[in-house]
């Protein structure tokens, strides 16, 4: 563990003040800053996998961001990265879009399985690698089960809970719940990781490396990305996009609801329309049968007279 007396951080990030423009808990953010530093992506999948940082050998991001040919309109993984040439592990954050529990779990769950999907051609089964899905959120997936802090799921035996296999798992950090996090979760350093994806103020981010030193290169990183007018731009981009999207599906919405509102009144009108025609009808056959009546009426005097009707 660094002492803390001796921790000092760079010009920059000493003197930044204020709001962070973008957090970390920004998809683009997180996927350029591990992109950006090998010290961040390790003490990233060390603290997710729950292993020791000096035995990591290498981690490699599959799923790099080009700046030269990135648009805000791709969809991308947050970020997908492979362990020492053996374990696959997914990293996806959701934050900001309104959230859909039966939405997002089939996505991750279809993104891990193109993850474990890993087979090259000519292998065998055996070198299959494990892989491992990892989801940052802030709702709860599951709001009628007991909350949790970190949530790690596996294929079970319903019987006996026997695990089938320990290749496929799907993890979730819920940063709602960080007053439940366990002292292994502590531990591990999950919630400095959530922490780190919440803090807002440069000041706030300078406090809690203070208290936790081993993590100052990611604070650092942290900075250097959101200095970068590269990785800005994008960030700001796809910023654009989300709201654009947002926009379009409220207005999408407020349309659909104006046009159910007016097929509504003219469905009410043509109802009335036709409950009138029925009224009309109905009143029309009783004016001919009071009509058929009197002419029968008449028919008759005509008849006591002696006078043929028909003639």
């Amino acid at each position: 563990m660094t002492d803390q007396s001796t921790v000092t951080f760079s010009p920059g990030l000493q003197n930044a003040t204020g709001k962070i423009p973008y957090l970390l808990s920004n998809d683009i953010i997180f996927h350029c800053a591990a992109q950006q530093s090998e010290e961040f992506l390790n003490r990233l999948i060390s603290d997710f996998s729950g292993i020791p940082i000096e035995q990591i050998k290498s981690v490699k991001v599959l799923n790099p961001i080009d700046y030269r040919t990135y648009t805000a309109k791709e969809i991308i993984l947050d970020l997908k990265v492979e362990l020492d040439d053996h374990h696959i592990y997914n990293f996806e954050i959701q934050l900001r879009l309104a959230f859909n529990s039966k939405w997002w779990i089939n996505r991750s769950l279809l993104y891990l399985c193109r993850s474990y999907d890993n087979l090259k051609s000519g292998n065998d089964y055996e070198d299959i690698l494990p892989a491992t899905q990892i989801s940052i959120v802030k709702e709860d997936f599951f709001p009628d089960e007991p909350p949790e802090f970190f949530a790690e799921y596996m294929f079970l035996n319903t019987r006996t809970h026997a695990p089938y296999t320990s290749h496929f798992k799907m993890n979730v950090l819920y940063l709602n719940h960080i007053d439940l996090a366990t002292q292994e979760d502590i531990d591990k350093g999950l919630v400095i990781w959530a922490k780190l994806f919440q803090t807002d103020t440069w000041e706030e981010l300078r406090r809690l490396i203070l208290e936790h030193p081993d993590y100052k290169e990611v604070a650092e990183t942290m900075f250097y990305v959101d200095a970068d007018t590269s990785a800005r731009s994008i960030a700001e981009a796809h910023e654009k996009y989300l709201h654009d999207v947002a926009s379009i599906k409220a207005q999408a919405r407020r349309e659909g609801l104006a046009e159910g509102r007016a097929e509504g009144l003219a469905e009410g009108h043509k109802e009335g329309h036709n409950e009138g025609l029925k009224e009309g009808y109905q009143k029309a056959q009783n004016e001919l049968k009071e009509a058929d009546i009197k002419i029968e009426k008449l028919r008759q005097k005509l008849i006591a007279a002696g006078i043929s009707p028909d003639e």
